[in-house]
């Protein structure tokens, strides 16, 4: 090459700091001038154009692995969202089937997998619960989860753990920046069983049908028919809760008291739910008993008992009357004037006779039960009582007790018309005014629930606690309790009908909640 001569200037010699500062075109002109550099050079510095495609490059990069995160994570988010779903549901339907009963476990885990033919989404073939204990598993408390010990029998499973499988989810948008693993997502629910009674449950008879041995625990050879009588006994000394036993019952919420007693077993319309479970009542409550039965008969108890519902029955027929004329309100002067055999009521008006009873009875447990020949009352007494207290012959259509009672209570086919009323009136005479005027003031005022359980089955001892109920029976109270002698402290009932779970009327529901 040739030596390139650099011309001394006065500038360079005088000025050196002259180029300093001078922008680069200026530089650039300046150097070509002072070094005849190449006019290509001079365009190729000067240039700008295309050099956003550097910074496009690298931003669209980052967007398109913005959009693939956004897409294939939320595939990922709604596949983890459908399991969650699937195993919530799935969790609820088993738990619904976790009444305690034999099989319990077995139907809330089929109730369970039932889900997994409820395909609605990404149409993921084969079953979406892992297979066996993995998949469905139970507990009788999260303690219990927590550690992982499961229940080992039906009637103490109240929790269900239901967990799916690992679903994978193939990324499409993220392999386009170099994604080539899957990413997998799975779910697990706790669901809990329980029950909510919303009345005023306050007796519990061990059921008198149940089998000494296999017994399943839902009382369903609980069978009795409408019309029988039961005398259930408050003064015995319950050693074991074997069928037939009969106790009352309070909440867990609620103390043993005799005034506590007498208040729940007065209670008509309790006014909330009981979720807690029940505890046989210890020790003999046979006052707080005629207390609670009586005030349905018009005889308030002696002196103020605070909190208790005193609301009379509208027809209170008892067949008692006071001694010489006496008080009607004054419990200890009243006499039973029904006679025996109770065929005199028939043409006798110048008595009252009670309710009849039924003629012949068995004992299971202590409890005494109308032997069926035929089942309840005797057709002849129904109609002798009938033309005791009113004109004409028993309608057709009264069966029972129960069914006089009724008709006593709304007046109809000549039941409004009283040939006794001089010698006992029908209607409540004690009372205050104003529990006449209350809700409870009806023909159920004489009607109690009581709560049928298979002792047997569920383990149920004088101290137990939580004893669940899943089924109860109404009782029509056919006459007052005794106050004294053998008899006193029984309570005098005729079935009427059985309530189960979740029936529109039954107040008996089964609650489900997810707890995890």
């Amino acid at each position: 090459m040739g030596q390139v001569t650099v011309p001394e200037t006065p500038e360079r010699t005088h000025t050196p700091a002259r180029h300093r500062g001078c922008d680069p075109t200026q530089c650039w002109s300046k150097l070509h001038k002072s070094f005849a550099l190449p006019i290509q050079i001079k365009r190729f510095c000067a240039e700008q154009r295309g050099s956003i495609i550097v910074q496009a490059t690298l931003i669209i990069v980052v967007v398109m692995g913005m959009i693939g995160l956004v897409l294939d994570g939320g595939r990922l988010f709604m596949v983890h969202s459908d399991l969650q779903d699937l195993a919530d549901a799935a969790a609820l339907a088993g738990a619904a089937k976790l009444d305690g009963t034999a099989g319990a476990r077995q139907r809330a885990d089929a109730a369970a997998r039932d889900l997994n033919n409820n395909v609605r989404w990404w149409n993921i073939p084969g079953p979406k619960i892992l297979p066996g204990i993995s998949g469905v598993q139970f507990y009788e408390t999260l303690a219990d989860l927590d550690a992982n010990e499961p229940a080992e029998h039906d009637r103490t499973a109240k929790y269900i753990k239901v967990t799916t499988g690992s679903w994978q989810v193939a990324p499409t948008f993220l392999r386009a920046v170099g994604a080539i693993s899957n990413g997998s997502t799975e779910a697990s629910a706790v669901a809990e069983s329980g029950t909510a009674m919303c009345v005023p449950v306050s007796m519990m008879l061990c059921n008198p049908n149940e089998p000494l041995r296999d017994s399943t625990g839902d009382t369903s050879n609980f069978t009795p028919v409408p019309g029988t009588m039961f005398v259930f006994s408050t003064n015995e000394d319950i050693g074991e809760f074997r069928p037939g036993v009969f106790s009352l019952v309070r909440s867990e919420t609620q103390d043993n008291s005799d005034q506590a007693i007498a208040e729940l077993v007065a209670e008509q319309y309790p006014g909330y739910c009981n979720t807690a479970g029940f505890t046989p009542v210890q020790g003999q409550k046979i006052y707080s008993t005629e207390i609670g039965i009586n005030v349905r008969f018009d005889q308030p108890p002696s002196g103020s008992v605070a909190g208790l519902d005193e609301t009379p029955a509208p027809v209170k027929i008892n067949g008692y009357i006071p001694r010489n004329g006496g008080n009607f309100c004054d419990e200890t002067a009243l006499v039973s004037v029904t006679p025996a055999p109770y065929s005199g009521c028939a043409t006798d008006h110048t008595i009252s006779c009670a309710l009849p009873r039924d003629r012949s009875f068995i004992t299971v447990g202590g409890t005494q039960i109308g032997a069926c020949s035929p089942c309840g009352a005797d057709p002849a007494d129904l109609q002798a009582y009938w033309s005791n207290h009113h004109p004409g012959t028993l309608p057709a259509a009264a069966n029972t007790r129960y069914d006089i009672y009724q008709l006593e209570v709304s007046e109809t086919q000549n039941a409004g018309s009283w040939l006794t009323e001089a010698v006992e009136p029908h209607a409540p005479q004690c009372a205050s005014a104003s529990t006449k005027l209350s809700v409870e003031f009806s023909a159920s005022r004489r009607v109690v629930p009581v709560a049928i359980v298979d002792c047997l089955y569920w383990g149920v001892r004088r101290n137990a606690r939580y004893v669940r109920i899943n089924s109860y029976a109404d009782f029509f109270v056919t006459e007052a309790t005794p106050t004294s002698g053998v008899n006193r402290g029984n309570i005098y009932t005729e079935f009427i009908k059985t309530h189960r779970f979740d029936e529109g009327d039954s107040g008996l529901h089964s609650i489900v909640r997810l707890v995890r």
